[in-house]
């Protein structure tokens, strides 16, 4: 097998074997998106032989694991839960509530290795249930996010972090498009709109706020100074995201209020 990894990516691999080695039952990859954390460690996967278990969040990210481990080791069967061949595949690609449902057909000592996919949200209980079900000889978490708003320590979660690809290092080497902000000044005060325990605002409070047509404006102007690229907009609610979809439809059409 030819593995073709970035430095970076090695690094994070001979990380963990140093972590097996030395006889540590978790650890934890910092990388960023987009950085190749996916081919990473389905390379370790393929590396140690073991049988493993894939855990995701996301169909679409269960999909985008079961190619890269498919490419990276040929030789062993990959699964899908929810999807085919779980049951008897040397590797199993599976979402938290696709395997949560199915998690007492599971041997507790099955898998050798767990790797789990945005590692982040492994403080959620459905997330530690399947976790405390298995004996695996190591357990891998991976994310781009080790911080939560809700203080959940992640990096204790998985015993510490063993790698740690910085975001300014990923954009410095090059595997990462460099981040160039551009800061938007509205007419609209966020001052009053009150936080949550984790530091965020409140839904249901920023919604009536930002839903405002000088604000809306304000925004569409920016994006249309900046329009050089394909853009994605985040709204604060549904009805937000349609006064925001309506301005952009009549500025690009050029009509008048």
């Amino acid at each position: 097998m030819s593995e073709n990894l970035w430095k970076h990516q090695q690094g994070a691999v001979e990380a963990a074997l140093d972590a097996i080695e030395q006889g540590r039952p978790r650890g934890l990859w910092v990388m960023p998106t987009g950085s190749g954390k996916t081919v990473a460690f389905a390379t370790l996967a393929a590396r140690l032989g073991r049988p493993t278990l894939v855990l995701v969040h996301r169909r679409e990210l269960a999909s985008q694991a079961a190619e890269a481990l498919e490419s990276r080791w040929p030789e062993a069967e990959v699964g899908l839960l929810p999807g085919q061949g779980w049951e008897s595949a040397r590797v199993v690609v599976a979402t938290v509530q696709g395997l949560r449902r199915r998690l007492n057909e599971f041997e507790r000592a099955r898998f050798g290795l767990i790797v789990v996919d945005e590692a982040h949200h492994a403080a959620a209980k459905s997330w530690q249930a399947i976790l405390d079900h298995f004996t695996p000889e190591f357990v891998l978490g991976c994310t781009a996010t080790p911080e939560r708003l809700d203080g959940e320590d992640v990096k204790g979660t998985f015993g510490g972090i063993i790698y740690w690809y910085r975001l300014a290092r990923a954009m410095d080497d090059g595997h990462v498009v460099p981040v160039v902000q551009h800061g938007v000044f509205t007419s609209v005060s966020l001052a009053g709109v009150p936080v949550n325990n984790g530091g965020d605002f409140t839904l249901k409070r920023l919604a009536p706020v930002v839903r405002s047509e000088e604000r809306t404006r304000q925004v569409v102007d920016a994006y249309l100074r900046h329009r050089a690229r394909p853009a994605l907009v985040f709204a604060a609610d549904l009805g937000h995201a349609e006064e925001l979809r309506a301005e952009l439809v009549r500025r690009a059409s050029g009509r008048r209020r």
